[in-house]
Parts: C-alpha cells; structure tokens; sequence
C-alpha cells in the first residue's frame, strides 16, 4: 500500500501550509463527483480545489498542517486496543457517511500515507479521488481496511484487535455496515469491562444512546468477493526505535548566519536521525522557535542517505530549494541545509562506503 506512488500525488508548500497535488485525464474525472467536491465542504475529507488545465484535472488538497498517520504515530505512543477499535470505526463510519453526499465510498482512499492528522486521532481526514474507474467495491474495501490493521500492527498499535479485524473483512459475506456493527459491539464489550473493573462505578446511562449515534442511519450494499493481498509498505520508523551504526556522515552547522560564527559538528550515528527543537526527540536539537518540534530527518538507505522536510511549520531548503514536505530527497557530500537561519552542511567521509 502506497498512495503516493500509486495515484502519483506530488507535495508542494504554499506559503507555510502544506499542499496535495494529483492529476488524472479529464475523461476519468466523474463530473457528479467534481460538482459536489465543488458545491460543498464533506465532513472528514480533506478540502480540495479543482481545475482542468490541457485537458487534465488537477486535484490541489489543503493538507495544512496536518501529518500523514505514518508521521503522526511515530511521536505517539502505541494504540491500545480500543483507541484502534475507535479509529477504525470512525473510518468506516466516514465511508458510509459518503453516500449521504453521493459520493462514492471506496474513492475515498484509506491508505496511512493519506490519513491526514492534526490533534486528535479521531479528527482524522481523507483524500477522496474523484476518479470515475474506481467503481463501488466492497471487496476493496475490505482489502483497504487489512492493509490500515496491517500498518498498524506494524506501528505496534492494538496488535490483537487489529488482527481480529482483519479476520473478520476476510470473511466472505463481509459488508463496511456490518463490520461497523461488530466494531461497536467490540467498543461496548471494553466499555462495560472498565466499568466493571473500577468499584463502586454504575453503568453509564448514556451507553445505549452512544450506540444509537454510532449505528443510526447507515445502510448495506452487496460485494465480490475479495482476494486478499497483505501488500509490502514503506514503513517510517517510530521516533525512539533508530538503528545505530558507525559514524560515516556528519553535519557542520553555524546556530546563526553571520560572520565570526563558530563552525559545530555533529556525526549522524543512527537513522533517521532527527532536527528540531524538542530536546527529548531530536538527535540535533535547537533552541529556536522558527523550528518545529520534529523539523527534518536524514536516514541512511540502501543507496546513500536522504533527507526529509517532516510538514514543518517554515519549511527546509536544500542548496537554496524548497523541499517538498513528507518527500525523501538524495543528499550528496558538501549539500548545504537551510533551516530558519541555521545553516548545515551534510559531510560524508570517503573512506567510509555507504553501500
């Protein structure tokens, strides 16, 4: 599963947010889908502009702020299993919400590179592409909703739940209405077990309404049946869990531009190797409010190292170029790195091979 690449969506930055580019021939553009995209704001969809231009319609999606669920989780501790429960319901519970607007369920893409966060998990907003062949499939769906269970197990989040899931969209007469049922039986199940377990606490009375707002107002549809497929991912590592290794690459850095500034050093020991101002987080760490918590990272990969402007709030230049944001960009010895007004230079000993 990887978004980015299957539907060739490219991040750019207009002024300090974050933006969404994709493009598909106007011939696949579905014209109902574009009118509604365009008449109205869709609760849990990412806000998205569209024109055509040469006969091809460009998607621009407002990403904000936002960070991607793959970067999101990595600052946050592991799900436990009813917060996975939560996030999947209300995953389903936008694709169902769908139909009330007459879009199309399974356009709306539930890939974790396309998961947009800002706070709180469940405020999470989605990229629907408006792309006329990807017909109604209920049996996609299902395939969609593994490979998310998947990347969370992955993530260390609701391990037993989560394949409990994955289970269950396996089973043949699987439905997106009837996997909500079973996942607001399960949230129910956990809600009366912590009740039961902290004395002298009386069942909440507002649990039958809660289920009521949960359930009410969905319908069903028929699928094919699907083959299931538990794809390879890009996989971000989890802030905290880096690989260690021998110092190969360093970063000379001036804190201030100017004259008479004191050149520092820094080796890169471990991948991703993160800057930013947090102290507990970044390996580079920098008093300066210009940088965002979690700014940039450098890693190591199989063919050299790269770096990757993380959705920060004034953006990372590369030898005088913007980056783009959530992107992995190849770093060479010499490259020079603008953040705010700290510059760093990207230094890889020779002697040392990187593959």
């Amino acid at each position: 599963m990887n978004g980015l690449a299957t539907y060739g969506f490219r991040y750019a930055r207009r002024g300090e947010q974050t933006i969404l580019i994709g493009e598909m021939p106007e011939e696949r553009l579905d014209r109902l889908d574009f009118a509604m995209l365009r008449a109205q704001r869709v609760p849990g969809l990412l806000p998205v502009d569209m024109r055509m231009t040469d006969r091809t319609a460009e998607t621009t999606y407002a990403v904000g702020r936002r960070k991607p669920l793959t970067e999101w989780l990595r600052s946050q501790d592991p799900l436990a299993e009813e917060r996975c429960l939560q996030f999947i319901l209300h995953v389903a519970n936008l694709c169902t919400q769908l139909r009330d607007h007459l879009l199309v369920e399974n356009r709306s893409l539930i890939d974790p590179q396309l998961i947009y966060i800002q706070e709180q998990l469940l405020d999470a907003e989605f990229v629907y592409w408006p792309d006329r062949e990807m017909t109604w499939d209920e049996g996609r769906m299902a395939r969609d909703i593994q490979q998310l269970c998947l990347f969370l197990t992955r993530s260390g989040s609701g391990r037993g739940i989560a394949g409990e899931i994955m289970r269950w969209c396996e089973d043949p007469m699987f439905t997106i209405d009837g996997l909500r049922k079973k996942l607001i039986s399960w949230i129910d199940r956990y809600e009366a077990r912590a009740e039961e377990t902290q004395p002298g606490r009386t069942p909440s009375p507002d649990r039958g309404r809660r289920w009521f707002e949960r359930w009410f107002s969905f319908g069903g549809r028929g699928r094919e049946e699907p083959a299931v497929r538990h794809e390879e991912e890009p996989f971000t590592v989890p802030v905290g869990q880096q690989a260690e290794f021998e110092e190969e690459a360093t970063l000379e850095y001036l804190e201030q531009l100017g004259a008479g500034q004191e050149t520092k050093r820094c080796g890169i020991t471990r991948t991703p190797f993160i800057i930013g101002r947090d102290r507990k987080i970044a390996d580079l760490a920098f008093d300066n409010s210009a940088l965002s918590r979690i700014h940039a990272e450098i890693k190591r990969t199989g063919c050299g190292y790269v770096i990757r402007d993380l959705g920060s709030s004034n953006g990372t230049r590369l030898n005088g170029e913007a980056l783009p944001p959530f992107t992995d960009i190849p770093l060479s010895s010499g490259d020079r790195i603008d953040i705010a007004d700290i510059r760093l230079c990207f230094v890889l000993d020779q002697s040392q091979p990187v593959v």
